[in-house]
């Protein structure tokens, strides 16, 4: 004999008005607790910084091979071990600016 259960999940309704305040507020906080995001700076479980920004990258031209990013994350996750690793790019040697 098979039983079979269900479980009905209630999720929170979106307030249909977010407060203004709160909205405007929050990146602010996240700027306090984290620092501001600039582009091109990778960060892992957003709030913990991999890899900063260079300044000069938006000012110079980009890399063709990693499009300015300077790299990538390399994922070997296997049975259930999580293994995520930076990978420089070979071409700009990680600074993400055309030669």
């Amino acid at each position: 004999m098979t039983v079979s259960m269900t479980q009905r999940i209630h999720t929170a309704a979106a307030h249909p008005d977010p407060d203004p305040l709160f909205l405007e507020g929050l990146p602010r906080v996240i700027d306090d607790q984290i620092g501001p995001r600039r582009k091109g700076a990778i960060y892992q479980n957003s709030d913990h910084l991999v890899r900063e920004a260079d300044p000069r990258a938006s000012a110079a031209g980009k890399c063709g091979s990693c499009r300015g990013e300077g790299g990538r994350m390399v994922d070997t996750s296997d049975g259930g071990v999580t293994r995520q690793t930076w990978q420089s790019c070979t071409a700009c040697h990680g600074s993400g600016q055309a030669g």
